[in-house]
């Protein structure tokens, strides 16, 4: 064991980056990663960066800048970033990779401020960085849960430097918390209000002194923070899960979770070996007496995570899944206090290969929806390729089969390389995204893709403006799948509209003449 553990020191440099880089290809397997709010990302992303060219008179019709500081905007910005050199879909691809390599390094940042030489430990934490909130699209969060462990190794190798640099760093890791992700930026406060006044009492009085510019290089931020909570950032419609959720939460591991309950026989194993673990670090940390050691901050805020899952509300009506992404939050934080546990090193080698393992056998599971998903993208994006003209209205009809909820926004996919303005975007109506609907932009706009919604309201807008759209995209899982007003949707499609691409997925419609 000893020589194997030297090995893995000498060469952990190594190891961890190719391991990680092996993972990364994951998200390159299809042509697509498929997630349910990703090609909604990805179409916001060229919004933005046709606004900033200022060649898209139709975006500027319906959209505008949200000038409110939202938490909400680092993934935006770097995917307007890799957008303007890549193609849609190698950009978001390349930004999974990204973020991945972003995670592990935190968590091997941590490790070394620490004092934890094996920085290859790191690697345990790839199955939880292809969780619930990656499939979900939830790029910010995922962004944001790296930057609060980048945080916590900051501030444990910078501890005894209290200078400009230190500061400096400070505050820009809070700027970038915020701007990921209010998640993030809350859990960091948190830390902050543990790790600085036990820092603070056992400081010489002129360090004390210099503790205090951590105050004041948290106050861009906390500004930030506070225009945002009181320009609208609260919500007021506060949903609560029932306990025994929760507790089912934990036990069955679900921020791990994506597709189904099949997937269950995977994750309850991470729930058995967690807990074995940390029951076995506790006997042993008694048995010896060792009370206290700064590496238990970690699992202090585990601790707090885990009674705010209990006591916090799901949703307050802006945004939701606070629970789950608690669960997720008590899970990395108590596996990084496990990494920096004494002679823990011994079995990391075993265990490592095994949370390996039931990484990829869990995402071999997921991967044929992938394929499957990805197939009906790829149909998507060459029906968008018969838009041969920019400034194009496309109205989407989503059929999904009854098992599909994740392909809701994928029309979006034809916008993210082409100046096509789409009826259907979920981010701008929310205001915590970096665009909005301008006012008075014009009508209609599907806001949703609810039967009622589709069969009501919108139904009656299209029949008023019957060639509204210059094309009409049909796309699911299910293209016989019917609403309630079936025969008149076919009816406008049959008389104003022909169809000029069809496939496995897909029905491109294009208007007969101009209205």
């Amino acid at each position: 064991m000893s020589r194997l553990l030297a090995f893995l020191a000498k060469w952990e440099a190594w190891i961890t980056f190719l391991v990680t880089a092996i993972f990364a290809l994951f998200f390159f397997k299809h042509h697509y990663f498929i997630s349910l709010d990703g090609s909604a990302h990805l179409y916001n992303a060229n919004l933005m960066y046709q606004k900033i060219a200022g060649d898209f008179p139709l975006a500027d019709a319906y959209y505008e800048w949200n000038h409110l500081p939202v938490p909400n905007w680092t993934g935006h910005i770097l995917l307007t970033i890799l957008n303007a050199f890549l193609p849609a879909s190698d950009a978001e691809k390349v930004l999974l990779a990204l973020m991945l390599f972003f995670m592990v390094y935190a968590f091997r940042y941590v490790l070394k401020a620490l004092g934890n030489p094996h920085g290859w430990m790191a690697l345990l934490i790839v199955p939880f960085a292809f969780n619930t909130f990656l499939y979900y699209g939830f790029y910010n969060f995922c962004i944001g849960l790296s930057v609060v462990f980048w945080f916590v190794g900051f501030m444990f190798s910078r501890q005894e430097e209290l200078n400009w640099k230190t500061f400096s760093g400070y505050a820009g890791l809070l700027l970038l918390a915020y701007f990921s992700h209010l998640s993030a930026f809350i859990l960091i406060g948190l830390f902050m209000c543990i790790w600085w006044p036990l820092t603070f009492l056992q400081s010489s009085k002129s360090d004390r002194i210099k503790q205090l510019f951590f105050i004041v290089a948290a106050m861009p931020s906390v500004a930030l923070f506070a225009w945002y909570y009181f320009s609208g950032g609260k919500g007021d419609a506060l949903q609560y899960i029932d306990t025994k959720m929760i507790i089912r939460y934990f036990h069955h591991v679900y921020p791990l979770i994506t597709y189904g309950s099949e997937e269950e026989r995977y994750t309850t194993k991470f729930f058995y070996l967690f807990g074995l673990m940390i029951v076995a670090v506790l006997v042993y940390r008694v048995y010896k007496k060792n009370w206290w050691g700064k590496s238990d901050v970690l699992l202090l805020l585990s601790g707090i995570a885990f009674v705010l899952a209990f006591v916090l509300p799901d949703s307050d009506g802006k945004g939701g899944f606070m629970t789950l992404r608690l669960v997720l939050y008590v899970y990395l934080f108590a596996l990084s206090w496990l990494m920096l546990q004494h002679r823990f090193e011994k079995i990391a080698p075993f265990l490592l290969v095994v949370f390996l393992f039931l990484g990829v056998r869990h995402f071999e599971m997921r991967d044929n929806t992938q394929r499957v998903l990805s197939e009906m993208s790829s149909e998507i994006y060459r029906a968008g390729k018969q838009i041969k003209t920019d400034n194009t209205l496309l109205l989407p009809i989503w059929r999904p089969a009854s098992w599909d909820w994740i392909t809701a926004h994928h029309a979006n996919i034809i916008g993210g390389d082409q100046k096509v303005l789409i009826l259907e975007n979920y981010e701008t109506p929310q205001a915590y995204f970096p665009l909005k609907y301008k006012e008075g932009h014009p009508e209609p706009i599907v806001l949703s893709t609810n039967p009622d919604f589709m069969c009501g309201t919108f139904l009656q807008q299209w029949k008023a403006q019957a060639q509204f759209a210059d094309y009409v995209l049909e796309y699911g899982t299910d293209l016989n799948m019917e609403f309630p007003c079936e025969k008149d949707l076919d009816t406008l499609l049959r008389h104003h509209y022909k169809i000029v691409e069809e496939g496995k997925y897909i029905r491109l419609h294009q208007r007969n003449s101009k209205p």
